[in-house]
Order: structure tokens, then C-alpha cells, then sequence
């Protein structure tokens, strides 16, 4: 038996599009430095027996509960067993092609034990990505004094030495090395960055992110991302993504369809520098996309009424370039997301284990008018290994004045070639 792990290829793809599908799922045992030592594949048996919540947004993405049969009690929780504190899993969602005997591993993320409950011969376990030691939910790294980043820092290694700060136990926050967006080496704080006591490590990953118009996550390999959404020569990244599956209203796996319409909704953000002294510099994105429905062009002015105005702290520099460049990004960061916010598509679907939030899809849907037409998952709930909610945002209502190329579709109910060295045709 062949295991692929992270693999789309068109016998998996063939796979999932037959009208019976055999769905596994697994749980990874790891070390702090997340070396696997052990799996549990047949104590987690039932389809109503685990879920993984994948939202997008800043920080903490990933979460998960899943119930154990633990007759031997060699799951109960405490320092000897797989699920205490600090303890790290790695879930995997799959496809069986019993054919060829071969199973499609799809990582879920790797999480940590943020508490358990058991029952007799029962145990359930509730878990949160990696984040959680950055940002609270774990009650790890809460700051004792005052913690200051230098202006002139460079970003990315910010980001690696708070990682590989000690929990306090002699091992690092994070052993494994972030994807960090080539610029942000480059790119230095310009003012200080001071955590008072009662707060955590985390505020900062997600104030410099923010700033700068990235996204900060672990992925589903458990890796830390800090990636930037808007570039000079590529400002919108999703509208060049191809996409990684479709969805027909006249096929059995587009289930329950629904759309939110947020009339409260918000077209355009002001980001302002906050310094006392000299010129105060501005910069306020706006959503005149005409194939949005809230377009400035459409609706008239709309703002953000939480907050009219966010200001961002820019030190000392009187660089007029840098302090207009970053409100900017964080103006348009924040568009985007409040753009998410309120124009969501969502329906239910059979398990399709490769897709991932910010993945793009297509949707053909007579009904609400949408002819193989772009969206980018917003969140996903897969609930055990027979059904998944997604959450999604229409690629072409984004706010942006660029014109949204048709997605790469997914050629659909071809059947691979014939493995030459098999007997049997792949399916039959």
C-alpha cells in the first residue's frame, strides 16, 4: 500500500467525484520538535467523532475536537500519554482507493491540547493550532515586564527570535522555522514596539501584519506563514489563483446554498498616521469594483462605523513615502477583510480533504446567477469524514478596480489512464 500525503493528482481528483467515496482520517502523535512518534487511526472510527474548524483570520485559525474509544486507558490525559500540556497532534483527513490500495493523506494542521474530558472508555479532546502558545488561549507566555522591539528591527527576524523564545520549560515557542514573505527581511520597524505586562507575544505578530497588509496563520502543516496579500506588481494575489474545485447546483455535491446580505456593509477605510508633531499623513482604500454590490459607485460612501478612522504609530520618520505606503497596506488589509465579512456565500458540501481557506473555487448556480464563477473560501467545518460547510466570498466583489480572470476549472467525471503496470483500469 502507497500512502500520498498532500497530493491532487487526477486519480485523486477521479476518486473524490464518484458517487461512493471512501473517506479515513488519522491523528499524529508529535514531539515538542514535532517528530512523530505514534498514530491513532482505528480509536477514532465513527463519522460524528471529530471536527476541524478552519476560519480566515489573523492568528489563531485552526481548531479541532475529537473523541477517542479508550478502553486502556492509554489516551487518559497526563504527562506520560499523547494528550497534555504543551502536546502537539497532527490530524489528516483521506481518501482510500481500495483498487489500488493506495490512501491520499490531506494535514489538517497540528494542534495543541487546550483540554480534554473523559468518560468511561471515552475521551474527548479539544485542540487549537500553534498559535495558541502566542496569543492566550494556552495561558503561555503572558508578559512579566514591559517587552520592547527597537525601531530599526528587521521584521523577519522579529518573528524568528520571539518564536524561539523559551516556554520556560528549556524548549523554544516554536522549533520550526516560519514561511516568511521575502520582503519583510528587508522591511524594518520604524517605531518601537512595546507589550505591557497581562499581554502576549502574540499582539505583535498580528499588529506587524496587519501593518503591512500580510496575513499571519499556521498552515496545515503547522508552520507559521507571514505572508503579504498586496505587492506592487501582484496587489491582489486571489484573483490570479487558479481554482481548486467546482461546485454545480445540478450535482449532488452543492447542498443548501445561501447567501448573507449585510446591508451595514463597508466601502472604504481611512488609515492615518497617529504623530503629534508634523504632517499627519493619510491614505483611505476604497471598493469602487463595479461588479462589487456595495461599490462606492453603487451605493454611495459607506465607512467603517466601528472605527472611522484607525491610526497606525509611526515613530520618528519623516519619510513621507514610507508613512503614506503604510497606511496603505493596512488601509487596504482591513477593506478586505471587512469586505469578507459581509458578503458571504455558504452551502454544504460531501468531504473534500485538499481544500483550504484562501484556496479559490468556482460555483455554477442558476439561481443566484453564478456561471462558473470565482469565490475564496472564507472557512471551512469539516464534521467527521461525510460532510463539510464552506463559507466563501465572491473573487469579483472584492475591492478591487481589476478584472477577474475566469478561474482554472477542474476537468470534472474523467476516469485516469490506466495504471500501465495494473491490471485494472483504476475503478472498475
Amino acid at each position: 500500500m502507497a500512502e500520498y500525503y498532500n497530493l491532487t493528482d487526477d486519480r485523486y481528483n477521479w476518486l473524490i467525484q464518484q458517487p461512493v467515496v471512501t473517506h479515513c482520517f488519522k491523528c499524529e502523535i508529535l514531539d515538542h520538535n514535532e517528530r512523530s512518534y505514534g498514530e491513532i487511526i482505528r480509536d477514532v472510527s465513527d463519522d460524528e467523532y471529530y471536527t476541524i474548524n478552519i476560519n480566515n483570520q489573523q492568528g489563531m485559525r485552526r481548531t479541532c475536537t475529537l473523541t477517542m474509544i479508550d478502553v486502556d486507558k492509554k489516551y487518559l490525559p497526563n504527562y506520560n500519554h499523547p494528550f497534555w500540556y504543551n502536546k502537539k497532534f497532527k490530524l489528516y483527513t483521506g481518501v482510500h482507493d481500495y483498487d489500488k490500495g493506495n490512501v491520499y493523506w490531506f494535514a489538517q494542521g497540528v494542534f495543541i491540547c487546550s483540554n480534554a474530558s473523559a468518560q468511561r472508555y471515552m475521551l474527548t479532546i479539544n485542540g487549537v493550532d500553534k498559535f495558541g502558545f502566542l496569543d492566550g488561549t494556552l495561558n503561555t507566555h503572558m508578559i512579566q515586564e514591559t517587552y520592547k522591539v527597537e525601531a530599526g528591527s528587521s521584521i523577519g527576524e522579529v518573528i524568528r527570535c520571539t518564536l524561539m523564545l523559551d516556554l520556560g520549560n528549556g524548549l523554544p515557542i516554536d522549533p520550526i522555522l516560519p514561511l516568511i514573505d521575502p520582503s519583510f527581511e528587508q522591511i524594518k520597524t520604524i517605531n518601537d514596539i512595546t507589550l505591557d505586562p497581562g499581554t502576549y507575544l502574540g499582539e505583535i505578530f498580528i499588529q506587524l501584519a496587519s501593518m503591512l497588509g500580510a496575513d499571519v496563520y499556521y498552515d496545515v502543516n503547522g508552520r507559521m506563514v507571514v505572508r503579504r496579500i498586496f505587492n506592487d506588481d501582484i496587489p491582489f494575489f486571489y484573483i490570479y489563483k487558479g481554482a481548486q474545485w467546482h461546485f454545480d447546483d445540478l450535482k449532488s455535491g452543492y447542498i443548501e446554498p445561501s447567501t448573507n446580505y449585510e446591508m451595514d456593509g463597508c466601502n472604504y477605510i481611512m488609515v492615518a498616521t497617529d504623530n503629534t508633531e508634523g504632517e499627519v499623513y493619510s491614505y483611505t482604500a476604497i471598493n469602487d469594483n463595479p461588479h462589487s454590490p456595495i461599490a462606492i459607485s453603487h451605493v454611495g460612501y459607506r465607512g467603517n462605523k466601528d472605527n472611522p478612522i484607525t491610526y497606525i504609530p509611526v515613530g520618528d520618520t519623516t519619510d513621507k513615502e514610507v508613512m503614506i505606503d503604510r497606511c496603505r497596506q493596512h488601509a487596504e488589509y482591513l477593506l478586505l477583510q471587512k469586505t469578507c465579512m459581509t458578503l458571504a456565500v455558504s452551502f454544504t458540501a460531501p468531504l473534500i480533504p485538499h481544500l483550504d481557506v484562501e484556496e479559490v473555487i468556482t460555483i455554477t448556480d442558476s439561481y443566484f446567477g453564478y456561471d462558473k464563477s470565482p469565490f475564496l473560501i472564507q472557512s471551512i467545518t469539516i464534521s467527521g469524514i461525510q460532510a463539510m460547510q464552506i463559507a466563501v466570498v465572491n473573487v469579483q466583489w472584492l475591492p478591487t478596480d481589476i478584472e477577474a480572470p475566469m478561474a482554472i476549472e477542474i476537468e470534472e467525471d474523467v476516469e485516469p489512464e490506466p495504471d500501465p503496470d495494473s491490471g485494472n483500469g483504476g475503478g472498475d
